[in-house]
C-alpha cells in the first residue's frame, strides 16, 4: 500500500461518466457567448392591445351601467366576456367602483397602452391586477 504499481492494469471494458459539473459549466459558457438580439418595438403591436384593453373597457363600462339588472346577471356579464378572467373578489371591486374612480381606472389605462409610456409593457389585465393590489388608490387618488 502506498506504493506505485510494479505493472500498468488495465479495466476490463471502458467506462463513461458525465460530470454534472463540467456539463453546467460548459451549458453556462455556451449561454454566455451567444449574444443578445433586441428586436424594435413593433407598433402594430402596441395598437392590438390598446384595441383590446378599448374593447374590454367599453364592455365592462356597458356592464356597470345597466341598471335594470341584478349584481348575480352583471358578474355573469363579466364571466362571458371574451378575454377576460376575473376572480369573484375582482369582479366585486369592479362592480363596486363608483363611477368618477371608473372613468379614472379605465382612462388612465387607455392613457398606458396608448404608448403615452414607452416603457410601459401593457397586458389587457395589467390595469387589474394594479386594481387588485391597491395600487389603483396610489395611481388614481380621489
Amino acid at each position: 500500500m502506498g506504493d506505485v504499481a510494479s505493472q500498468d492494469l488495465s479495466a476490463p471494458h471502458d467506462t463513461q461518466y458525465v460530470s454534472k459539473v463540467l456539463t453546467d459549466s460548459a451549458r453556462d459558457a455556451a449561454e454566455r457567448a451567444v449574444a443578445p438580439v433586441y428586436v424594435p418595438p413593433d407598433p402594430s403591436i402596441a395598437r392590438t392591445q390598446a384595441t383590446i384593453l378599448t374593447d374590454l373597457l367599453q364592455a365592462i363600462s356597458t356592464i356597470r351601467s345597466i341598471d335594470t339588472t341584478t349584481v348575480g346577471e352583471k358578474k355573469a356579464a363579466l364571466i362571458a366576456i371574451q378575454g377576460l378572467t376575473l376572480q369573484p373578489d375582482q369582479m366585486d371591486f369592479l362592480l363596486g367602483l363608483p363611477d368618477a374612480r371608473w372613468t379614472l381606472v379605465s382612462g388612465r389605462s387607455l392613457q398606458c397602452a396608448g404608448g403615452n409610456n414607452a416603457q410601459f409593457r401593457f397586458e389587457p389585465r395589467t390595469w387589474m391586477l394594479f386594481a387588485e393590489s391597491g395600487y389603483v388608490g396610489q395611481l388614481f387618488p380621489d
